[in-house]
């Protein structure tokens, strides 16, 4: 009796072992279809867009004591919320300074754009202003007009983040 029953007890570990060498790992994921794919899209350029601002605007989170130039600095970038206004009212949330990243970015940026005042229009070169993300084959696209609008070549315009081709003068090649 006492050999029947280690041999069941060596049997079920047998087979319980079997089984989880069988098991193969298991994929936790959630294959994303194109529509949950274009919905994620969305949702990150609404939250983009929400975050523009006008003229002097400066960005803050809850926590720490800075202000930042752009929601794009790499201090909040990842952050769930960034407020924007003025820097009076990010005094008011109790932010004492600017931050120095940013802002020694920001004067880096300022400069690549007056470089770009000056410069003689080459073939293959695009167009973009300051305003949005797009970049234009037509220096004439009605989406320029009333905004200063500069040029140079792809690598420039992508350096400045204008990475959209302009739907409106994009087919005009």
């Amino acid at each position: 009796m006492k050999r029947i029953i280690i041999a069941l007890l060596l049997l079920s570990f047998a087979l319980s072992f079997a089984a989880c060498a069988q098991d193969e790992p298991k994929n936790t994921g959630v294959l994303a279809d194109s529509d949950t794919v274009a919905s994620i899209k969305k949702e990150l350029e609404d939250r983009e867009n929400s975050l523009l601002s006008g003229d002097g605007d400066v960005f803050w989170t809850a926590s720490g004591s800075i202000w930042h130039a752009t929601y794009k600095c790499s201090y909040i970038a990842n952050s769930k919320t960034v407020y924007h206004g003025s820097v009076e009212q990010a005094r008011l949330e109790g932010k004492e300074r600017a931050c120095d990243r940013c802002f020694s970015q920001l004067e880096a940026d300022k400069d690549i754009w007056e470089q770009l005042e000056n410069n003689e229009i080459m073939t293959g070169d695009v167009f973009f202003s300051r305003e949005n993300t797009y970049y234009h084959v037509s220096e004439y696209c009605t989406q320029l007009s009333g905004q200063k609008v500069y040029h140079g070549n792809r690598a420039v315009a992508l350096m400045l983040e204008k990475s959209q081709l302009c739907p409106v003068c994009g087919g005009e090649r």
